[in-house]
């Protein structure tokens, strides 16, 4: 049996999240910690499943032990590819493309595109190295 997966939040409150809810209830192994929406009371429910707050509580989720996140955001926003990594708190703007397997761990100008595999920033020539552990 494998083991469960870590809790995981979904960003996002209309009908692409709804369809989300169910797709996970239907997977099983994931235990859904809420929704995070800027729209939507904090302390309310979607289809029983508590909204924590707006992106403000992102950043927080981490320390309750959340490491996962899909984007429940529908409609002509940002599309997120296949095992797309997305650090909490990143802000993926209008229009923008996230190709399958990337990495992103800073924010997305409106109508970018992160290809496939592609780490997010890029490293600058000349960046500083990471010291030798």
């Amino acid at each position: 049996m494998l083991p469960p997966h870590p809790p995981i939040v979904v960003y996002g409150g209309g009908g692409h999240a709804k369809v989300l809810l169910d797709l996970l209830a239907a997977v099983g192994g994931y235990r859904v910690a809420g929704m995070v929406d800027d729209h939507l009371e904090p302390g309310s429910s979607l289809l029983g499943c508590p909204v924590l707050g707006g992106k403000e509580v992102l950043s927080g989720l981490v320390d309750d032990g959340v490491s996962m996140a899909v984007n429940g955001v529908g409609g002509d926003g940002a599309w997120v590819g296949k095992g797309a990594t997305v650090n909490i708190g990143v802000v993926i703007g209008e229009g923008a493309r996230i190709g399958n397997s990337a990495v992103v761990k800073s924010d997305v100008a409106p109508g970018a595109v992160v290809h496939a595999g592609q780490i997010w920033p890029e490293r600058r020539p000349g960046a500083a190295e990471r010291p030798p552990r």
